[in-house]
């Protein structure tokens, strides 16, 4: 007679929170205006940078605009799911 035990418990993955941006609520002039301001050194730069480069610098100014102007919210997963939750064991007696 060979006699077994399984763990049948889902291992549960923690995932980092997300960053949403609230546009609705966001300054849209103000961010504008920052992007703006940051053309006079893109136009400089133009000449001087590889395409990678010059999507970096346009990307890292982007995102400034919206930490700054654009209110955000970080959203986690539930872990409170009721199909997850480890107190509910069937016995098998």
């Amino acid at each position: 007679m060979i006699i077994t035990t399984v763990n049948a418990r889902p291992k549960v993955i923690k995932n980092k929170p997300r960053k949403v941006y609230q546009y609705k609520k966001g300054n849209m002039e103000k961010v504008q205006e920052y992007l703006n301001s940051k053309y006079e050194n893109f136009k400089e730069k133009i000449t001087e940078m590889n395409i990678e480069e010059y999507w970096t610098l346009f990307k890292t100014h982007l995102f400034q605009a919206m930490d700054l102007h654009i209110p955000s919210k970080n959203l986690t997963s539930r872990f409170n799911l009721p199909w997850v939750n480890p107190t509910h064991q069937e016995d098998d007696t």
